[in-house]
């Protein structure tokens, strides 16, 4: 009976302590800073500005984080972080923590945990000339049939990659020159990334000539994710999942994506676009790019002052469309 009441009295002396010790560890560990990167120019998600990592993944993971007690700091922006696999070898390595903007069952991320649920998807959408508009695409046969440009300047999941090798795409090394193909008429669509081409196109002063398909083709859940080899990455884990899982930080995040696509173009309303012309060819009149148009049942009307070779910079002067990103945030 003795013994029994010491070793009573023992596990109630020591077990306290361990407990103490285990949230010791916990909040210690979470005392720490970690540092987040972003993928490089990838607005509206992650970006560099000034050398500073903003995007729409940014400000609202660090502070919903801040409720598990997590501080999250913007990892000092380098020179080798405009290479993508580099910063993601960082990550990888766990000399960088977060990475904002990934994407799960894709061999560019692998080694990386995603941090779930994604707060939004990253929706691809068929980019043509309004004269030139979807209504001959219904399925990804149609979209064989015609010829496509793809920009490397993207990111794409490994499944969504795989889709489009399968249809008669070029690719090309900037947005530049896939909305300069498809003016020209050298193809009849782009597929992007309906946000990131939002704010491309308005850079180059182009959102009066291309429009996007009213439906997303393909749709991707866009992560934060995390290093594996992170210590305690399963507290991580189990902290991120619970306050990623809350409405607002989705609602946050949606907000960014608006507000930095409309600050992008309200700053770029007054571009002028390019004047785009194929130096091998003669532009081309207004009859050929009839015979370039899909057929509709009821005939397009045409821009006079738009070839296939030449945008007059006059045209910038025109109103633009009215459609406003809100119009699309259900499907994200």
């Amino acid at each position: 009976m003795k013994k029994f009441g010491i070793l009573v009295l023992l596990l109630m002396l020591f077990a306290p302590r361990a407990e103490a010790v285990n949230m010791v560890q916990k909040e210690t560990y979470f005392d720490n800073a970690i540092q987040m990167a972003g993928l490089p120019d990838f607005p509206p998600f992650a970006y560099y500005e000034d050398g500073k990592l903003v995007g729409a993944l940014v400000q609202p993971t660090i502070d919903i984080m801040q409720n598990q007690g997590i501080t999250i700091v913007r990892a000092k922006y380098q020179d080798d972080f405009e290479n993508p696999k580099v910063l993601i070898t960082y990550t990888r390595s766990g000399d960088i923590e977060l990475l904002a903007g990934s994407y799960a069952n894709t061999s560019l991320f692998s080694g990386l945990a995603m941090l779930y649920p994604a707060a939004v998807t990253n929706p691809i959408h068929i980019i043509t000339l309004y004269d030139k508009a979807e209504e001959n695409i219904h399925s990804e046969e149609d979209l064989a049939k015609l010829r496509g440009v793809v920009s490397t300047s993207e990111y794409y999941n490994d499944f969504i990659l795989q889709k489009i090798k399968n249809l008669n795409v070029e690719f090309v090394d900037s947005p530049y020159e896939a909305y300069e193909k498809v003016i020209l008429g050298k193809a009849d669509y782009m597929l992007g990334s309906l946000y990131y081409n939002r704010i491309m196109i308005s850079r180059y002063g182009l959102g009066a000539y291309l429009t996007y398909s009213a439906q997303p083709v393909f749709k991707m859940p866009i992560f934060v994710a995390m290093s594996k080899v992170a210590p305690y990455l399963s507290l991580y884990i189990e902290a991120f999942k619970e306050e990623f899982s809350k409405p607002e930080y989705a609602h946050k995040v949606k907000e960014e994506i608006v507000r930095i696509i409309n600050d992008e173009t309200r700053k770029n309303s007054g571009v002028i676009p390019p004047s785009f012309s194929d130096q091998n060819e003669e532009p081309q009149d207004i009859e050929d790019m009839r015979d370039l148009a899909p057929e509709f049942e009821d005939e397009p009307e045409f821009d006079d002052n738009i070839t296939g070779a030449h945008i007059v910079e006059e045209e910038a002067e025109k109103p633009q469309p009215k459609k406003t990103i809100n119009e699309i945030l259900d499907g994200i």
